[in-house]
C-alpha cells in the first residue's frame, strides 16, 4: 500500500486557482495516520514523501521464509479437503466401464466418482453414457423445456445471450 504525505503544510499562503487545488496542497497528495516510525520513507523530485508498506505477502524474516530452507508459516486450513482424488487402476477402469454399460441409471458418473474415488470428468471420460441413455436424457430434456412457462423460455435464452457476449 502507497501514501503520500505532503511536505507543504494544509493551509497554502499562495491563492488557490481552483477548488480543487485550494483543499488540496498538491495534486498528488494523500493522507495516513498512525504510520509506523520504522516504515521506509522516501523524498520524490516534487517534493512529496512516498511511504512505502510492506505486502502481507512479502517474504518478511518474520513469516520464517528468509531462512534457509525455511517454509513460511502458515495458519491451520479451516476445513480439511472436501475430496482426495486418486488415478484408478485399468481393474478399477474396466469395472467403471462395466457397471456404466451395465446399468447407467444406477451407475451415474457421480456415483461412480463416489465409489471409485476418481474426479466426474475423469468418469466421463472412461466410461461415457450408452446411446440409448443418451438420448433417454435428451428427450427428458426437450419435454422439460416444452413443459416450461415462456417467462422462463426467455430467462434461459437471454442467459445465453450474455454469456456469449461476455
Amino acid at each position: 500500500m502507497l501514501a503520500r504525505l505532503p511536505v507543504t503544510p494544509l493551509l497554502r499562503s499562495r491563492p488557490a486557482t481552483t477548488l480543487l487545488s485550494a483543499v488540496l496542497p498538491s495534486p498528488r497528495s494523500y493522507y495516513t495516520w498512525d504510520v509506523p516510525t520504522n516504515t521506509p520513507r522516501v523524498t520524490l523530485d516534487d517534493g512529496s514523501t512516498l511511504i512505502h508498506r510492506y505486502l502481507p505477502t512479502a517474504n518478511l524474516p518474520s513469516l520464517g521464509a528468509g531462512k534457509p530452507g525455511g517454509k513460511p508459516k502458515l495458519p491451520p486450513m479451516t476445513r480439511p479437503q472436501s475430496y482426495l482424488y486418486s488415478d484408478p487402476s485399468p481393474r478399477e477402469i474396466e469395472e467403471i466401464r462395466k457397471l456404466r454399460t451395465a446399468d447407467p441409471d444406477t451407475w451415474t458418473v457421480g456415483a461412480l466418482a463416489k465409489k471409485y474415488k476418481v474426479c466426474a470428468e475423469h468418469v466421463m471420460q472412461i466410461a461415457p453414457a450408452p446411446e440409448a441413455r443418451t438420448l433417454w436424457v435428451e428427450k427428458q430434456a426437450a419435454e422439460q423445456w416444452l413443459a416450461s412457462s415462456p417467462a422462463r423460455k426467455l430467462r434461459v435464452v437471454q442467459r445465453i445471450r450474455r454469456r456469449e457476449r461476455w
